[in-house]
């Protein structure tokens, strides 16, 4: 049921600002009343469910600060951020502007100081459509001249002067300013170009450049000054001030110019209940095109109270309005307002004792001025002032003002929902209201002057500073996601690595576009890694046990480059080649054994052997890709050297042994193996790059074994025919066997020379006749027998 709710309250928010920015019959006499309390009543159901996940904190600027006067003001960033000017009061010959730019949750990303040599500076920051941020202050004025100019200066989004300009003038105070459609809309009071009464008012308008579209000068005869501007949807630059009645007594005075920048009506307004000694319209908003002030009104009491007024319109007398009070001992002032889902919301200042001690105060007030909630913020123990308050995208409130204590001033930083909440400890105040329509409205418009507003260059310098920090007064742990990548350009099949650098998170969800992996839920991926190319989205998802917050960042993923090495090839050896590479900017080839240079995309190689070379191509975009090609080398034939020794009737089987060549031998064989005889011989060896002849001579000779068996020995010992063997040539081997007369073997041998030295089992054989039996084997195999006996002598 809520969700439901929450889905028809949008649409119902929708219709509102449409219906009342809409100059029709349905929206004049029925959507506009309908809506706006039907609003109002869907509201509370969508505020009642807002959750802490909103960036919602109080934070203080402190540094250089010490016994100055502050001021501060600011305007959010288009990373949801804040844009803060500090302005300390003249000072030592110096007076010293300070923009300071914070992220989402209010932490210093960097700060710029800007000194001035005169009680001058910026008063107004301006958030630029392109993230950078407008500033708009006074100037010094030439050498010799007393006059302060209006000063603009547009900074980019990392704080660098983009330009600066001035625009002559009699002494602008304190400038406010806006942008409506591009336009820079400026004003404020010129001082000095009549007596010390008078003034001037101005409205100059300015392009997103600088250059003046369009300017416009009224008599100020009653010490007018302006607090704040705004600008209608339909076009009507409204500002908000003070027409002075005598130095006591003052009413609160609405500006109104058309579309074309020219001053149209003074509206002062004045109250029937009670007699105000003082009374000044601080803040302007527009609800379409009906005109919200609000301001103080000080009665004859020790008190004050708020005032909260509807115009119709820019041009309107009609009117009605709502006084707040809080009591008659203590007072609530208002500074400044702004409009956020329909609720207006009030900043100022509320005395909490008669001490004088003060805090920080937000009022939200509904369309039928009731009030649906009060609070305050500080501590109370120094001097609290609110200066300035906007609205963020999502209805957060971010307020801006000052502390004093004890001779210290700060700039704090106040991020609340829709309903003032800060995640902190906040002051809840019952205030209450008296509505009446008994508001009169005088109109007037005072002369035109004759006056001309002239641009002048103007140069600014903006020093980074170091000596500012933003701490915790009180910041709710809400988690921020952010992350760095190790690159955001990489190639085709290349990984990257990714280093969380959120806050106050503890989980994480990760999801990459395309790569591997695809999700991750750990903190710091390691190696992401994409094979598709374009643009590729990664995005984190952090979460604490408060809220969640999510951020994308695109990676672009380069098409890799195709290496081609060229075909493998084969070529003899002695002879050069040149490589055949392409499809990159560069070249790298391996290994280096080049007659030129490896960078080339063809270097002349001469390889001594079969090798791969590898080739490495770099783009335009350092992606890199590899390919290799086999270079074979044919090598010269090895020499045939068979010259050998046969047998007279033998053959000997040759082999060239040598792959990849034809043979042509001397008995016309062309095969790699062959049969030869006794001779002299060759053998022709050729491929497609090599020919050449062995030479070689095969010797025959007669293998036929010649043999002599001695028929007796005297194994003495005097080196005499001590043993009984074999004598004689082409003997591959001999079994020998010798027996007694009884037929007992005494000994048994073979070998290539088996010999008998008499003797058996250890013992010496006596002088006696034995028989021997002996087989001889020539080298083809061949056996021959030989029987008989050997006298053995003693």
């Amino acid at each position: 049921m809520t969700a439901l709710c929450q889905q028809g309250c949008k649409k119902i928010f929708f219709l509102i600002y449409y219906a009342t920015n809409q100059d029709t019959m349905l929206s004049v006499f029925v959507m506009k009343p309908m809506l706006k309390y039907l609003a109002f009543g869907c509201l509370f159901l969508l505020v009642f469910n807002t959750t802490w996940a909103q960036r919602v904190f109080q934070k203080r600027v402190i540094g250089d600060l010490q016994n100055n006067y502050v001021i501060s003001t600011h305007a959010p960033t288009s990373e949801n951020g804040l844009w803060v000017l500090g302005k300390n009061s003249f000072t030592g010959g110096t007076a010293r502007n300070y923009i300071i730019k914070t992220d989402s949750l209010g932490d210093t990303l960097f700060v710029k100081q800007h000194i001035t040599v005169k009680r001058v500076g910026f008063n107004s920051l301006v958030s630029a459509p392109d993230g950078g941020v407008y500033i708009v202050g006074t100037s010094d004025a030439p050498t010799g001249a007393i006059r302060e100019y209006l000063f603009v200066a547009k900074l980019d989004s990392d704080g660098n002067l983009e330009w600066a300009k001035s625009y002559s003038g009699e002494s602008y105070s304190s400038p406010v300013a806006c942008l409506h459609n591009n336009t820079l809309h400026i004003g404020g009071l010129m001082r000095g170009a009549f007596s010390s009464n008078d003034g001037l008012l101005y409205l100059i308008r300015l392009d997103k450049d600088g250059t003046l579209l369009s300017s416009d000068f009224r008599r100020a005869p009653n010490k007018e000054s302006i607090s704040d501007i705004a600008v209608t949807p339909s076009g009507f630059t409204v500002m908000s001030g003070v027409s002075y009645i005598n130095n006591n007594l003052g009413n609160p005075l609405m500006v109104s110019a058309d579309p074309g920048g020219n001053f149209r009506y003074f509206n002062e307004l004045s109250f029937s209940s009670g007699v105000p000694t003082y009374g000044s319209a601080e803040g302007i908003a527009v609800i379409g095109n009906e005109v919200w002030l609000t301001g103080n009104i000080f009665g004859s009491q020790n008190g004050g109270r708020i005032f909260v007024a509807r115009i119709n319109g820019p041009l309107s007398i009609d009117a009605q309005f709502s006084l707040i009070s809080h009591n008659f001992d203590v007072f609530a002032q208002a500074i400044t307002s702004k409009l956020a889902g329909g609720i207006l919301i009030i900043g100022g200042t509320i005395v909490i004792d008669s001490s004088g001690k003060n805090k920080k105060l937000l009022i939200g007030c509904k369309s039928d001025f009731s009030i649906e909630w009060a609070k305050g913020y500080g501590d109370g123990e120094g001097s609290n002032q609110l200066s300035e308050l906007n609205i963020m995208p999502n209805d957060d409130i971010i307020a801006t003002g000052r502390i004093a204590q004890n001779h210290f001033y700060g700039i704090d930083i106040i991020r609340s929902d829709i309903r003032g909440n800060t995640g902190c400890e906040e002051s809840t105040y019952n205030l209450s209201n008296t509505s009446s329509n008994q508001l009169l409205v005088t109109r007037y418009m005072p002369d035109g002057f004759a006056a001309t507003v002239q641009t002048l260059n103007e140069g600014a310098i903006f020093n980074n500073v170091s000596f500012f920090d933003i701490t915790k007064t009180c910041d709710f742990d809400s988690c921020k996601a952010n992350f760095i990548l190790s690159k955001d350009t990489l190639c085709a099949n290349t990984c990257i690595t990714i280093t969380d650098s959120s806050k106050n998170a503890i989980s994480w969800s990760w999801s990459f576009e395309n790569g591997s992996p695809n999700t991750l839920s750990v903190q710091n991926p390691n190696q992401v890694c994409f094979t598709t190319t374009g643009t590729k989205t990664v995005k984190l998802v952090v979460n604490n046990t408060t809220n969640s917050d999510s951020i994308e960042k695109l990676v672009y993923v380069h098409p890799s480059p195709k290496a081609e090495a060229g075909n493998d090839t084969v070529i003899c050896r002695g002879k050069q080649i040149r490589l055949q590479g392409s499809g990159g900017l560069s070249y790298l080839w391996e290994p280096n054994d080049f007659k030129n240079s490896p960078s080339l995309p063809n270097p002349r190689v001469t390889p001594d052997s079969t090798i791969r070379y590898f080739l490495t191509v770099l783009d335009s975009n350092k992606c890199e890709d590899k390919d290799s090609v086999l270079v074979s080398i044919i090598q010269p034939p090895v020499t045939v050297t068979v010259d050998s020794t046969i047998c007279d009737d033998k053959t000997i089987t040759v082999n060239a042994q040598n792959i990849g060549f034809s043979y042509l031998w001397s008995t016309g064989t062309t095969n790699a193996i062959t049969t030869l005889d006794t001779g002299k011989h060759f053998v022709i060896l050729s491929n497609s790059c090599f020919t050449d002849t062995s030479y070689f001579t095969i010797t025959g000779k007669d293998c036929n074994p010649l043999y002599y068996i001695p028929t007796a020995f005297s194994p003495n010992g005097d080196g005499l025919n001590d043993v009984f063997s074999v004598y004689g040539d082409n003997i591959a081997n001999i079994e020998m066997t010798i027996y007694n007369r009884w037929g007992e073997v005494l000994f048994k041998d073979k070998g290539a020379n088996p010999t008998w030295k008499g003797g058996y089992k250890n013992a010496i054989c006596p002088s006696n006749q034995y028989l021997y039996i002996i087989v001889l084997q020539d080298h083809t195999g061949k056996k021959y027998n030989e029987k008989g006996t050997i006298t053995l002598l003693r």
